[in-house]
């Protein structure tokens, strides 16, 4: 490999924590927010007057980095493109991450946090030209690699590739003043991921206290209840109290017949209804949510039967089969068979599969319908 000249005196920089778990995935965001960060490196290639500019991210737990963005092509591929808009339109695909320790120029600006400035080669008229029309001197070429900085931390790094044979000063201190925009615009676009996130999770937090003292409230007046069908009956209501949706029923496993039959629904005008119906216990969707050979969540697209989390085929809840028997009043408001539910969920005594609850029209984030109902 070419040895790298190092430029600039060591800045001091802080711990950079590991990635956790879950963390925001810097390369994805600058990715779904590129336009303002390829004005960036435009803004930075004009200025310095380099052939290519790039921006690429560091992942320190994995060691690794990787080009997300790049404006600019190299002197083949210029004389090719007839437009600014094709020299820069093909060159923000993902690019294989390169590890970095595996380079003294890499490790020095991604583990170091310093500036390097390394020859690549040389190029020119004379080597790319087509034969028969080689002319003039071979350019050097060069690349000066600046780091991208958020606070304490090495985000990335700018590298910035040139013809020339020396970086000058003023070359040197633009690159590095379009670095630091770069790393404060990918600091605004991590705050502002940041900040959606614990938003979300305060929105799920407030839903969850309200719905857990509803819940806590229905598991009170439940404790005196002998009835199965009033039971029954308080579920649906308290499911659609607290969780917004808009229909629900419960489907109730025999055993000695081999089935899942529905019997009780809530409307979603508040009605409580009578409604019959049977599916195979064994083979049927709702059969196999009850015995627990499902995920106990189960999300669908829509009416048109698009495949959800689980992976369900088309049919909605109906899966395809007709039920073993069915009658199901008259009413617009009343939980359907034939298209796809929100969730599903097994009831349980002990180890004892008890039947499915349904729901329809939920309102709350589906994340929070899988903790609360499940």
């Amino acid at each position: 490999m070419s040895s790298a000249r190092e430029l600039g005196s060591p800045r001091a920089l802080g711990p950079v924590p590991e990635k956790p778990a879950g963390a925001v995935d810097l390369p994805e965001l600058i990715r779904e927010n590129a336009k303002p960060f390829r004005q960036v490196l435009s803004q930075a290639r004009r200025a310095a007057g380099a052939r290519r500019v790039q921006l690429s991210v560091f992942d320190k737990a994995a060691g690794q980095a990787q080009e997300v963005l790049a404006v600019g092509s190299s002197s083949r591929g210029r004389r090719n493109c007839k437009s600014e808009a094709e020299r820069t339109g093909a060159l923000g695909e993902p690019a294989a991450p390169v590890p970095v320790d595996d380079d003294e120029r890499t490790r020095l600006v991604y583990r170091r946090g310093r500036p390097v400035w390394a020859p690549l080669g040389e190029t020119g008229a004379g080597r790319d030209a087509p034969a028969g029309r080689q002319r003039g001197r071979p350019r050097p070429r060069h690349v000066y690699v600046t780091p991208v900085k958020g606070t304490g931390s090495v985000l990335g790094a700018l590298t910035f590739h040139f013809d020339v044979a020396e970086l000058d000063g003023l070359r040197q201190a633009l690159c590095d003043a379009f670095a630091r925009q770069a790393g404060l615009l990918a600091e605004e676009v991590l705050l502002a991921e940041t900040a959606a996130r614990w938003a979300q999770l305060l929105d799920e937090a407030r839903l969850s206290v309200r719905l857990l003292h509803r819940l806590h409230q229905f598991s009170q007046d439940m404790a005196v209840l002998q009835d199965m069908d009033e039971v029954l009956v308080r579920t649906l209501r308290c499911v659609q109290q607290a969780f917004g949706v808009d229909r629900a029923a419960v489907f109730l496993v025999d055993q000695e017949q081999g089935t899942v039959q529905g019997k009780w629904a809530i409307t979603s005008r508040g009605e409580i209804v009578l409604f019959a119906a049977a599916f195979p216990l064994e083979t049927h969707l709702l059969g196999q949510i009850a015995l627990g050979r499902l995920p106990h969540y189960c999300v669908h697209g829509s009416a048109a039967g698009v495949a959800g989390e689980e992976g369900v085929g088309e049919g909605g809840m109906h899966g395809g089969q007709e039920p073993l028997w069915l009658e199901m009043p008259d009413d617009d408001g009343i939980f359907s068979l034939r298209v796809a539910v929100d969730a599903a969920v097994p009831m349980r005594a002990g180890d004892r599969p008890v039947g499915v609850l349904a729901v329809e029209g939920f309102g709350g984030p589906p994340q929070l319908a899988k903790r609360l109902l499940g």
